[in-house]
């Protein structure tokens, strides 16, 4: 195998790899007010749900030949509460990492909403070996004006493979603010058990059916840009991502959303 396609490997082992809707550019999602951001970050965010959205993503990451990366995701929203329901699956050759997600939020106030998820995360090595264990998340996202907070807890109760390796807890805290009408900004910050990072991004609306979007990460320093055209109830996103080591990668995004 590949150097740098093990190293994709150990990095991303049940992680959100496939960020959709805006934080595939913005890099930060924590706090953003995005019902995509819920799935692999703050659930408390499926509170932000339209009537009804289905959405979907692909990625070969960083262009290893072989190796690639899709999700799905369907929310639902009725007045103070949300249901969301999400896949991913990432792999190459016999390896395959699925994660399939139930979310749920209830905005207990009009400024805040909290929210959890449930994982069944699967990992298969050969035709005859798979493997699951259940994750949970949590989160709250609270909201006044244009500026909104969430804070998050991924993965807390700690689950462990059967081969007894830990699968670390992630703990988020983003702000976001929307000053503008068409201008968006929002910062995120995370810790587990390796460490931290930091990750920043903005969406500016150039035309109402074109939103332009950049984003930052630290560590590593990866940079992030993207676009976002809507058409009515479609919005078709796109980001490139390039990454120190692995170099450059491209994720596409497709959305319906109904209010």
């Amino acid at each position: 195998m590949p150097y740098d396609m093990l190293l994709l490997l150990l990095v991303a082992a049940f992680e959100p790899m496939l960020p959709l809707g805006p934080a595939a550019a913005m890099n930060a999602g924590t706090a953003h007010p995005h019902w995509q951001n819920a799935f692999g970050r703050n659930p408390a965010l499926a509170a932000s749900s339209p009537w009804l959205a289905l959405g979907g993503g692909y990625w070969r990451p960083y262009g290893l030949e072989g190796v690639d990366q899709a999700g799905l995701s369907a929310a639902a929203g009725f007045e103070r509460w949300a249901a969301m329901l999400g896949i991913s699956q990432f792999g190459f050759d016999r390896y395959r990492e699925r994660d399939f997600a139930v979310l749920g939020a209830f905005r207990a106030f009009p400024t805040v909403a909290v929210g959890a998820a449930a994982h069944l995360l699967t990992v298969t090595t050969s035709p005859v070996r798979t493997e699951a264990v259940v994750a949970l998340d949590a989160g709250a996202a609270w909201s006044v004006g244009f500026l909104h907070l969430g804070v998050a807890a991924n993965r807390f109760n700690l689950p462990r493979l059967a081969n007894g390796d830990l699968l670390p807890a992630t703990v988020r805290a983003g702000l976001s603010a929307e000053p503008l009408e068409d201008f968006a900004v929002a910062l995120d910050a995370a810790w587990s058990e390796y460490g931290g990072e930091t990750s920043a991004g903005f969406e500016l609306g150039l035309l109402p059916q074109l939103k332009l979007r950049f984003g930052v990460g630290y560590p590593p320093l990866e940079y992030a840009a993207g676009l976002g055209v809507v058409a009515g109830p479609v919005e078709v996103d796109y980001a490139f991502r390039y990454h120190p080591q692995l170099r450059d990668s491209h994720i596409l995004g497709l959305r319906f959303s109904w209010w």
